[in-house]
C-alpha cells in the first residue's frame, strides 16, 4: 500500500467515515506492516495519532475476542494445557500490539515542539538551518534529526513564515497542516496560515507545490506573488496574485492593509490575540482600511481602527464589542 493511500485511510478512520471495504483494506495492512519503522517514520503526526488510536482499539477487541473464545471453546472441567495455551496466545497478541502502540507513542514524543501565546512572535531555527517565524497562537512540530529522513517535514497549526534553505542532497521540505493538505518546497520563502476560518499559502520567492489530496495528481504549483486559499476542502481553492509582503508583514510587528474589510482584520485579531469579537451592526465589518498599522501594542492598534473606520471598540476581558460612532 502506498504512503498516501494509508494516510488517507487513517484520516478516514479518525473521522469515523471509513467504509467497510476501506476497513478491510486497513486490516490487511495491519496484518504485516504495523511494525515497519521506515513507514512510521514517514507518517504525519495526525497519521501516528490515528494509527495509535486504531491499535488501542484492536487491543481491546483482541482481548474481548480471546476472552470469548476461551469461554466458549475450553471446557471448564478440563482446564489444564489447553486453557493455559489460550492464555499464552492472548498474552502474546496483547504484548505484540501493545509494543507497536508504545513505539508509536515514542515516535510522537520525539517531535520537537514550539508554541506561541496569543500576540507572541517566535523565531525557530530548524535542524538544516532553515528559519521559521511563528505568529501568535501557533504551534510547530518536527523531528529533531532529519539525517535518515527522505523529506524534511514540519507540522504547523496556526501561522508561520518560512525561509527554507536548499540542502546538498536536494532533500525536499514539507509543511503539513491539518487533514490531507501540505506544501512541498526545496528552497524558498513563503507563509502558511491554517486557522479556523480557512487555510492560506502565499509565495514570496521560489516555487512551492500544494498537495491538495491523497493522490499525487492533486497538486497545485504556485509562482512568486500568488496566494492560494481554501475554507475546508483543499480541492475547492482560490488563487490570486497579491503583494506577498503584505501577508508576511506581521513578522516585522506591523500589518499592511489595502482596502482590507474589517471582517478580515478582526478575524486576524481573534486568531492571533485570542479575543472574541461581537458586532451588533454587521455592516460595520464591511468597512475597509488601508495603510501600515503597528502591532506591538494592541491598544494602539485598536485605537487606530476606531479612528479610521469610525467605530467604538469596547474591550472587556477577552471580548471586543464594536458599535458605530454616532
Amino acid at each position: 500500500m502506498e504512503d498516501n493511500r494509508l494516510t488517507y485511510l487513517l484520516a478516514q478512520q479518525h473521522q469515523g467515515v471509513l467504509t467497510e471495504p476501506e476497513s478491510a483494506e486497513l486490516d490487511r495492512w495491519y496484518e504485516g506492516r504495523t511494525s515497519d519503522v521506515k513507514f512510521t517514520n514517514r507518517l504525519t503526526e495526525n497519521g501516528l495519532q490515528a494509527l495509535e488510536n486504531s491499535l488501542l482499539n484492536r487491543i481491546s477487541s483482541q482481548l474481548d475476542e480471546n476472552e470469548t473464545a476461551y469461554t466458549a471453546d475450553v471446557p471448564t472441567e478440563q482446564p489444564g494445557f489447553f486453557a493455559f495455551s489460550y492464555k499464552i496466545a492472548a498474552s502474546i497478541a496483547f504484548l505484540l500490539i501493545a509494543a507497536v502502540v508504545f513505539f508509536l507513542y515514542q515516535q510522537r514524543l520525539d517531535l520537537k515542539t514550539y508554541a506561541t501565546a496569543y500576540g507572541e512572535l517566535k523565531t525557530v531555527q530548524l535542524p538544516d538551518g532553515s528559519e521559521v517565524v511563528l505568529n501568535g497562537n501557533s504551534t510547530l512540530k518536527y523531528k529533531d534529526n532529519w539525517d535518515d529522513q527522505n523529506t524534511r517535514e514540519v507540522f504547523l497549526k496556526g501561522e508561520a513564515y518560512f525561509k527554507i534553505v536548499h540542502t546538498a542532497h536536494h532533500q525536499p521540505m514539507r509543511v503539513t497542516t491539518d487533514g490531507a493538505f501540505s506544501v512541498d518546497v526545496l528552497g524558498t520563502q513563503f507563509s502558511v496560515s491554517s486557522r479556523k476560518a480557512g487555510s492560506r499559502v502565499v509565495l514570496n520567492e521560489g516555487k512551492v507545490q500544494c498537495n491538495l489530496g491523497k493522490y499525487k495528481p492533486d497538486t497545485l504549483i504556485l509562482a512568486p506573488g500568488q496566494l492560494m486559499s481554501f475554507t475546508s476542502d483543499p480541492k475547492v481553492y482560490n488563487v490570486k496574485t497579491v503583494d506577498a509582503d503584505m501577508y508576511s508583514s506581521w513578522t516585522k510587528q506591523k500589518l499592511i492593509l489595502e482596502n482590507t474589510p474589517l471582517v478580515d482584520v478582526f478575524q486576524m485579531i481573534e486568531d492571533t490575540y485570542g479575543y472574541e469579537v461581537k458586532v451588533h451592526e454587521p455592516e460595520i465589518l464591511n468597512r475597509e482600511m488601508s495603510g501600515s498599522v503597528p502591532m506591538e501594542n494592541l491598544e494602539v492598534f485598536l485605537e487606530g481602527i476606531s479612528v479610521v473606520c469610525n467605530v467604538n471598540i469596547q474591550k472587556r476581558g477577552q471580548e471586543l464589542t464594536l458599535t458605530s460612532r454616532k
